[in-house]
């Protein structure tokens, strides 16, 4: 602080060497250094920018070879994007602050002009950008259709979230006047058992909608006079269709290419402007001004941003001015309380502060002196009304509306004053002289922390390559055991996509009515074409005669064969659910690569993959599906001992009836079960199947290796390892080139 208050006393010396013109404030001597530090300070960019490219040329040539996951690789990703930073001409100032902390007229005390508006309200409504240009100039920027789209959503969400309703559109087709009503119903809705909701997210989508194809703001941007831009605060009626203002002065007195970017509060409404805030801070702006106002240092989201953007890049804060304004309002135990405060919220948060960067000020007091002594108070009502705030009575004798320009220049030397001085001086020359080496030596921390990654990830092939042996044997046998594992796990895979589909499939049933009917039918037709005559012959002759009414069901069911037409009818039913499956899956395994699968794999795994499986469990299931059909055909019989007195013909045909009903009841009320045990058994064998056939692959592993070993060509192989050596050999020692520039 000693060493620029005695720099800021030369500087003071006469207010016109205040300025920054290069004819009244420096002579030829310090005018060659300044050029000479130009010079060096652009090559030093030009070299930390070819550096960058170097690396991440190398990254890009390396990334196939290197098995990165995905969170490194978006990390690797965010930090190139200094090479973008680097190259800008721009050198951007931030300034953040939350509501009313007065960095619109730390802005203009800066420019010792009155050129941003300042209204109690919040005034920086869009984020305002200010360089200097060939001509005074103003350009609103609008916002396009998909911020619109953006912000159209984003207050859908907070509606939605207010009433507990989801306000999506219904569809992409749905117009947003549709769309709009529907939520103005809803919101009615819940109004009427509800307390009313706040009314301003639904009003500004009302607003949204009126303003959306107004041709106004289809032009994307337009042109106005610096006199107008005072009117842009909260509240102007283009003000939810700006995306934001860039300012072009002509006479500019600060450090050449310096851009100040006045950003909107995290406080403020329009979720757009508060993410540009966050971006600008974190990926564009190159210094950084936090301003404060007293009894509200560091709170809400401001604090919550910086310590999130301290944790992820603490070099942005190490590189701030930090600024309490409005200072003059506090008396002398409010000021001791306050600047307390302000570091224990910095020891509370683990920030890092310079402290030479720490200015407690009054911006508003500064400038109206400023502009006092510039005689261009009466060219703006809005600050000349403020003169009246201007308490001077303690420091001159003068009322305020009465000071002279000599004397306003007399005054700024006052060290109630002096304070922003102090700043105003130590921002300029902090960005003409240490700034850009600051952002520098911050790249170079970035460019070293994806060096260190790359190293970490490149030296396990270094120590590989650093031997020039010939390696034809060993890359025959490294790509033999890449194919095979490769091989291996495609065919497990499919072996256990079969299984899952198979095992996801079973909510089906296999057996289903129509399946019921068809074997109803095939016994109605097999009994109606059974030879009755012959029936009888065969019951009345032989050894049939002493056992006529135990044998009569046999011998029906030997000619009707029920057990084999239910058989046949289930294996139809699972034919297309899970044979060919089956088949589907030898098919695949086979098609993966079948030179590479000796031919008694091929035999197993046609012999496991064969229906014979599945039918003999199916064969089982038939007869414990009817072990309690015995009992049905034993009722028959002691119904037909009961019938001795009628005839030999009348029995046949009643016995024929009674157990074709009896059969087809029975065979209807299995459905259930059938369903039931089909799912099981195909689950157990389909479980069974991925069993052996993963086991087989296991057990035959050395023999797949082997005839890989036979078949495969590593000529590709060899010479895509060359390739790889070369590139990793080359971005390794550019990595560890560039390590050592650095």
């Amino acid at each position: 602080m000693e060493n620029i208050e005695k720099n800021l006393e030369d500087y003071l010396k006469g207010y016109s060497q205040y300025k920054l013109d290069e004819k009244k404030l420096v002579d030829s001597e310090i005018l060659e250094k300044s050029e000479s530090y130009e010079i060096k300070s652009s090559n030093r960019f030009l070299t930390i920018i070819s550096q960058f490219k170097k690396i991440f040329d190398g990254y890009d040539k390396v990334l196939p070879y290197l098995h990165l996951d995905e969170n490194t690789k978006l990390s690797l990703e965010k930090k190139r994007d200094w090479i973008h930073r680097l190259e800008q001409e721009d050198f951007p100032v931030a300034f953040l602050g939350s509501f009313s902390a007065g960095k619109s007229t730390i802005i203009n005390g800066i420019l010792d002009r009155d050129l941003l508006p300042e209204k109690i309200q919040s005034t920086t409504a869009f984020p305002t950008i200010i360089r200097k240009g060939s001509k005074d100039l103003v350009v609103i920027y609008y916002i396009d259709e998909n911020a619109k789209v953006s912000l159209w959503n984003q207050l859908c969400n907070e509606i939605g979230i207010k009433i507990d309703k989801n306000l999506n559109k219904e569809s992409d087709l749905e117009d947003i006047s549709e769309h709009l009503k529907r939520i103005k119903e809803m919101v009615s809705e819940y109004e009427k058992v509800n307390n009313q909701i706040d009314s301003k997210p639904l009003k500004t989508l009302e607003n949204l909608f009126t303003g959306w194809h107004n041709d106004k703001y289809k032009i994307l941007k337009k042109s106005i006079e610096l006199s107008e831009l005072k009117n842009y605060v909260e509240g102007h009626e283009d003000s939810l269709f700006i995306d934001r203002i860039e300012v072009n002065l002509e006479k500019l007195e600060v450090p050449e290419n310096i851009v100040l970017v006045d950003l909107p509060g995290l406080n403020v409404a329009n979720q757009r402007h508060i993410q540009f805030t966050k971006e600008y801070i974190q990926e564009k702006a190159k210094a950084f001004v936090v301003c404060m106002k007293p009894f509200q240092l560091l709170e809400g989201q401001e604090i919550i941003f910086l310590e999130e953007t301290n944790r992820t890049n603490p070099t942005i804060l190490q590189r701030s001015f930090w600024v309490i304004n409005q200072w003059d309002r506090l008396n002398q135990n409010q000021k001791i309380e306050e600047e307390g405060n302000f570091f224990q919220k910095i020891q509370q948060y683990n920030l890092t502060i310079t402290r030479e960067r720490f200015f407690k000020t009054s911006a508003l007091n500064y400038l109206l002196l400023a502009c006092i002594a510039n005689e261009t108070i009466n060219q703006t009502d809005k600050l000349k009304s403020e003169i009246s705030n201007l308490d001077l009575i303690k420091i001159t004798q003068t009322n305020a509306d009465k000071i002279s320009s000599e004397e306003a220049k007399k005054l700024l030397e006052h060290q109630e004053i002096k304070a922003f001085s102090y700043f105003r001086y130590a921002l300029l020359d902090y960005l003409d002289n240490q700034a850009k080496d600051e952002f520098l030596t911050n790249a170079k921390s970035e460019l070293l922390q994806v060096i260190v990654i790359l190293k970490k990830h490149l030296e396990v092939f270094d120590d590989w390559y650093k031997d020039d042996n010939d390696r034809t044997r060993e890359i025959h046998t490294i790509e033999v055991t890449r194919q095979s594992d490769i091989f291996v796990k495609c065919l497990k895979q499919k072996i256990q996509e079969f299984s899952f589909h198979v095992r996801d499939s079973l909510k089906i049933d296999f057996w289903n009515n129509e399946h019921t009917i068809e074997v109803e039918k095939e016994i109605n037709r097999r009994i109606s074409q059974l030879n009755k005559e012959e029936l009888k012959d065969k019951l009345q002759s032989g050894d049939y005669i002493k056992v006529f009414y135990d044998r009569f069901l046999p011998i029906v069911e030997e000619t009707i064969k029920i057990h084999v037409i239910l058989k046949e009818k289930l294996v139809f039913a699972i034919e297309a659910f899970f044979v060919q499956r089956l088949n589907k899956l030898l098919l695949e395994l086979k098609d993966v690569n079948k030179d590479y699968l000796p031919e008694r794999i091929l035999n197993n795994l046609e012999n496991l993959l064969s229906k014979r499986d599945i039918e003999m469990r199916l064969n089982g299931l038939v007869d414990y599906l009817f072990f309690n059909y015995n009992d049905e055909l034993n009722r028959i019989s002691k119904n037909l001992r009961q019938s001795q007195d009628i005839s030999l013909e009348k029995i046949v045909i009643d016995g024929l009836e009674e157990y074709k009903n009896i059969l087809i009841n029975f065979i209807s009320n299995l459905k259930e079960d059938i369903n039931k045990y089909v799912k099981f058994s195909v689950k157990n064998h389909t479980e069974y199947l991925e069993r052996e056939l993963l086991g087989l692959l296991e057990e035959e592993k050395e023999h797949i290796i082997f005839q890989i070993s036979q078949k495969v060509n590593t000529s590709e192989a060899i010479k895509f390892e060359q390739n790889k050596s070369d590139i990793i050999k080359d971005t390794y020692s550019t990595i560890k080139s560039i390590s050592n520039e650095l």
